[in-house]
């Protein structure tokens, strides 16, 4: 009997565990940051090449800061803002020319008060994640249709099945859920991802450059404060696969309490000399990608080779193959935060290679000069064509095996 009644048991938590979402605890790998930073990185390190694509700049299409940029049908479309609100997306050639813009803001058809985030469908067509409804266009910004939805989020993603993934602006307001799955309509189909209460309050605390990041047939997230990566199949099983060593400069575990506001919550982190917390992620074949920042809005650039687990971090990057000498320091403005297939999108005000290249020019010979406008003749275009107040440089990075 009690062989049987054990067999029971066995055969009901199988079914039980076959009939649910599976959050999957595995055996994860570890990045290393704390432990490898480099206060310089030179270019050559870790770039293959690099493409220089410059916004077109005119009255229409004064851009502020890049929130999103989306590649898709040899176009860039970017979100952008003045400050951190005021969305509007920008669509350029694969050139950096400007062909339209979306900046609907209003109450009628077609029209937002906030546009949060986008997503291009198959047939290119524009899903518009604004508050408070879902919009569709068409591939060239033509209003086709629209759906009240009573979710406010930070980030909005495509998954392989028409379906999309919300990632909450705050779980606790959602009982504690940090993302919702719905269809083009907004309609909600699911709910996961459930938080612990006190993580679920940490989560209202932070925006964070990039939580979610979509690669073949899986999305890879992040939450605020939080230092694993983790996986969505296309079956909605999770999985831990990355942590982020921050050695020293991790924020404590256990630190928040259920009384905590963001104020309180920055008072307790202030106390520490210096922390870190990943606020970019990105996945890719090779390499992953974290964008760090710490107490002091310094920001760190960090790749983690797949191949052998070797890590590559610093605060400066160094140009050692262009405008040699041109030093990059990120921060927390300026840090990458947009992956494109294996290949890193960087926006960058024009001001890092007007004065990159004016820099490097001085250093060199009269025939230096003439050998790298020879070499470099797109570059050398575009260095001395840019104005400062211009739009950004899109710097596409396809980097090498490091």
């Amino acid at each position: 009997m009690k062989t049987k009644y054990y067999l029971f048991i066995l055969i009901a938590l199988c079914l039980f565990s076959c009939g649910r979402k599976s959050h999957q605890d595995n055996k994860i790998e570890t990045i290393s940051i704390n432990g490898n930073i480099r206060q310089t990185l030179n270019f050559s390190s870790f770039v293959d090449t690099i493409e220089f694509i410059p916004l077109e700049t005119n009255e229409e299409n004064l851009i502020g800061k890049v929130n999103r940029i989306i590649y898709k049908n040899e176009k860039y479309y970017l979100r952008t803002t003045q400050g951190m609100m005021n969305g509007k997306l920008s669509v350029f050639d694969k050139t950096g020319k400007y062909l339209w813009g979306l900046n609907r803001i209003g109450n009628g058809p077609g029209e937002y008060l906030e546009l949060r985030d986008f997503s291009i469908d198959n047939s290119g067509n524009i899903i518009a994640f604004t508050y408070p409804k879902i919009i569709n266009y068409d591939s060239t910004g033509i209003f086709l249709s629209e759906n009240k939805m009573d979710l406010f989020a930070f980030e909005f993603l495509k998954t392989n099945n028409d379906n999309f993934i919300v990632l909450h602006y705050g779980a606790l307001h959602y009982d504690n859920n940090l993302f919702d799955i719905i269809d083009k309509q907004g309609n909600i189909k699911e709910s996961i991802f459930k938080l612990s209460e006190l993580e679920s309050l940490k989560s209202n605390f932070l925006q964070d450059w990039r939580s979610l990041s979509s690669f073949k047939s899986s999305i890879y997230f992040m939450y605020p404060y939080c230092d694993t990566i983790y996986s969505i199949d296309n079956k909605e099983n999770i999985k831990r696969l990355y942590y982020i060593d921050y050695g020293s400069k991790k924020i404590p575990d256990g630190l928040i309490d259920k009384k905590d506001d963001v104020f309180s919550w920055e008072k307790k982190l202030f106390r520490f000399d210096d922390y870190l917390h990943a606020s970019a992620i990105g996945v890719t074949d090779n390499y992953i990608y974290v964008g760090s920042i710490n107490k002091s809005f310094q920001a760190l650039f960090s790749l983690y080779s797949k191949r052998d687990q070797h890590v590559l971090t610093a605060h400066t990057l160094i140009d050692d193959m262009f405008l040699k000498g041109n030093k990059l320091t990120i921060t927390a403005r300026n840090m990458p935060h947009e992956i494109d297939g294996n290949d890193i999108l960087w926006p960058l005000d024009p001001e890092y290679l007007i004065n990159g290249y004016k820099h490097y020019m001085s250093y060199l010979s009269e025939a230096g000069r003439e050998e790298f406008r020879k070499k470099y003749p797109g570059l050398v275009k575009i260095c001395t064509t840019l104005k400062e107040d211009d739009n950004p440089v899109i710097l596409r990075i396809k980097v090498k095996d490091f």
